[in-house]
């Protein structure tokens, strides 16, 4: 956490960083389009905007975990996100 919150002062930590919510935003992303595929999400699903919202979500949770280490307010964030993605889902 303190590498992202003062990543950008150093170039290359900053690179990692980026590089690494990148490389999680496409996973996400591609398990999105798979499940759209397999029908597990509904066909209009905007595979992109739920991975970043997912990349954010489980950096969210990291800063609860440190900041509060609060696991109700966690576990309330998880269930909000996953009632959501089911809205979403296949009919």
């Amino acid at each position: 956490m303190a590498a992202m919150e003062l990543g950008q002062s150093g170039v290359e930590t900053a690179g990692l960083i980026c590089g690494n919510l990148e490389t999680m935003q496409d996973a996400f992303e591609a398990r999105c389009r798979k499940a759209v595929e397999d029908g597990e999400l509904a066909a209009g699903t905007d595979c992109s905007s739920l991975a970043a919202l997912l990349v954010s979500m489980t950096r969210g949770l990291a800063v609860i975990n440190r900041a509060e280490g609060n696991s109700v307010l966690a576990r309330q964030a998880v269930d909000g996100l996953l009632n959501s993605v089911t809205l979403v889902g296949a009919p």
